[in-house]
């Protein structure tokens, strides 16, 4: 992520970021192999990994997320304009993906996986955020495990396609780091990177 950083400061969009992070794999290391969107049977119906790393023998699965506070601004003669996520839906895909990296991992698809998650929504690593349910929270220090469910507060819209309880045989712990930062309005970029397997 460091490397990616100076070459690209944001993203348009979490397909951008895929690919861009999938050049600076092959960049660095280019007898791996790279797959994109590769696909895997889950309990209802079909899924896809962001990005399979290839290592003869072992692999490494990838999911992203890049959750995006609005933020308009030109960088080296190219204009981002980003458009707001609703973080609390954000927060539920992001334990969804790590629930899914666990279904992978353990059915022989890859050794390891991991998640890595993109943000300039400075509440989504900040501990005690409003509009965040703790069970679903990446705040730095936070801990992922078990079973997470919505409270029984949880306004309707907030569920919509997103019901399903999310349940982690493993333990996560959130860390953050800094990617970039821009003097304006949610300039600020961080990201974090959990291992499964």
């Amino acid at each position: 992520m460091g490397q990616l950083s100076g070459r690209r400061k944001l993203f348009h969009s979490e397909a951008d970021f895929q690919h861009e992070l999938a050049w600076q794999i092959k960049v660095n290391h280019p007898n791996l192999g790279i797959r994109v969107e590769r696909p895997f049977a889950i309990s209802r119906g079909r899924g896809a990994i962001d990005i399979l790393v290839l290592d003869q023998d072992r692999s490494t699965a990838i999911e992203l997320k890049y959750v995006r506070s609005p933020l308009k601004i030109e960088v080296a003669g190219e204009t981002y304009d980003l458009k707001r996520h609703i973080v609390t839906k954000s927060a539920y895909d992001c334990c969804k993906d790590l629930q899914r990296l666990e279904s992978f991992v353990r059915a022989g698809g890859a050794c390891q996986g991991f998640l890595v998650v993109l943000t300039n929504h400075k509440p989504f690593w900040t501990k005690g955020s409003k509009g965040i349910p703790e069970h679903f929270a990446l705040w730095e220090g936070n801990v992922l495990t078990g079973h997470l469910d919505w409270t029984k507060d949880t306004k309707t819209f907030m569920k919509h396609n997103r019901k399903t309880p999310i349940e982690l045989s493993g333990t996560y712990n959130t860390a953050w780091s800094d990617y970039s930062s821009f003097d304006t309005k949610n300039g600020q970029f961080r990201y974090c990177v959990i291992r499964v397997g």
